[in-house]
């Protein structure tokens, strides 16, 4: 913090929250990043090899699809073919032979997690201000 006199309050007020806001959003997407590769390593280890030999788990991936100063969005995907499965593997489905298999909630389990990782992490970062 800087020394000031009431002349240059203002001006410096605003510098220090433009530092603060600048350090904030920084941390933020480094702990946004950090998640999203958890995530993507939670997942993959969650996921059933199966009979594929472990095509899917392979396909779990995440890419940063948008980011400016003072945003970024991950996005956790399943590459092509593969995305295919991801819901019938998470939420289970009917079998050829009308038969159900029930799913193992790998995605719904992790993202969860996720959320609330990446929401204490920010709220750490918020209040100590980098």
């Amino acid at each position: 913090m800087s020394k000031c006199n009431l002349n240059n309050l203002a001006d410096t007020i605003y510098k220090e929250l433009k530092n603060y806001s600048e350090d904030v959003t920084e941390s933020v997407k480094k702990i946004t990043e950090e998640v999203a590769s958890d995530l993507v390593k939670r997942t993959k280890e969650d996921a059933k090899i199966g009979r594929r030999k472990g095509k899917y788990k392979k396909a779990i991936a995440s890419k940063t699809k948008y980011e400016n100063k003072y945003k970024k969005i991950k996005v956790w995907y399943v590459k092509q073919p593969e995305y295919r499965l991801a819901h019938l593997l998470n939420n289970g489905h009917r079998t050829k032979n009308g038969g159900f298999v029930k799913g193992d909630n790998h995605i719904t389990k992790n993202e969860k997690i996720a959320v609330k990782e990446l929401e204490s992490k920010i709220e750490e970062v918020v209040k100590s201000g980098y």
